[in-house]
C-alpha cells in the first residue's frame, strides 16, 4: 500500500475521532484493557477488535467491488481473530514507538490499519 493512500485512510479515521471521540478506543484504553486482571474487561475488548477487523474486512470488500485497491491483502481462507488483532496492533504500536510517533490518546484503531496493511502488503 502506498504511504499517501494509508494517511488518506488515517486522517479519514482521524477525522471520524474528532467528530465522535466516544467512539474511538485510544492507544492507553486499549494497553490497560489489554492487560486488566479482569476476564470482562478483556473479552469485552476482544469483541470490540472482531467487529473492527470485520469492518476493515467490509471495506475491502467494497474497495473491491468498486474496483479500487483494497486497504490490506490478506491470504484468502486466514481466518483472523482477537488475538491476530492483538498481536498485529502491538507490533505496530511497538515499531512507532521506536520512531516515536504515538501518543496515548491516539486511536487504536489507526494502528490496527497501519499494521494491517504492513502484516499484509498487497502485491
Amino acid at each position: 500500500m502506498k504511504v499517501s493512500r494509508l494517511l488518506a485512510a488515517a486522517s479519514m479515521l482521524a477525522a471520524m475521532t474528532v467528530v465522535d471521540g466516544a467512539c474511538a478506543l485510544t492507544v492507553a484504553d486499549y494497553e490497560a484493557q489489554r492487560d486488566s486482571a479482569d476476564a470482562e474487561v478483556r473479552i469485552a475488548q476482544g469483541i470490540y477488535l472482531l467487529g473492527l477487523g470485520n469492518g476493515f474486512t467490509y471495506a475491502n470488500a467494497a474497495l473491491a467491488t468498486g474496483g479500487q485497491r483494497p486497504l490490506y491483502c490478506a491470504p484468502p481462507k486466514l481466518a483472523l481473530n482477537e488475538d491476530n488483532y492483538r498481536r498485529i496492533i502491538d507490533e505496530a504500536l511497538r515499531k512507532a514507538r521506536e520512531d516515536g510517533r504515538v501518543r496515548d490518546e491516539e486511536p487504536v484503531e489507526l494502528f490496527l490499519l497501519i499494521g494491517l496493511s504492513r502484516t499484509f502488503p498487497c502485491a
